[in-house]
């Protein structure tokens, strides 16, 4: 089964409503690029994806191997370089 997203961006601060028709979460750019900074921002929705996945993939092998395991946590960093006007840098 093929995942469908939708967005809808609105004028407010770079704000985008994503949602996959079940389930929706804010996007947003941070005040430094002139954003709101009421939701997610680029980077910190891709790194959730990748921890979330990393998490499950733990979770999935302990359970086919019928091990008990506790908690599965993943912490994430990553630097986004801006410029004096919130850009990203190149």
């Amino acid at each position: 089964m093929a995942t469908k997203l939708s967005i809808t961006n609105s004028p407010t601060g770079y704000q985008s409503l994503i949602t996959n028709g079940k389930h929706a979460i804010l996007g947003v750019e941070p005040l430094a690029s002139n954003g709101t900074d009421l939701g997610f921002s680029p980077p910190e929705l891709l790194l959730s994806g990748i921890a979330m996945c990393k998490v499950a993939a733990v979770r999935f092998i302990a359970r086919k191997n019928g091990w008990e395991i506790g908690n599965v946590d993943a912490q994430l960093t990553q630097e986004t370089n801006r410029g004096k006007e919130g850009k990203l840098s190149t």
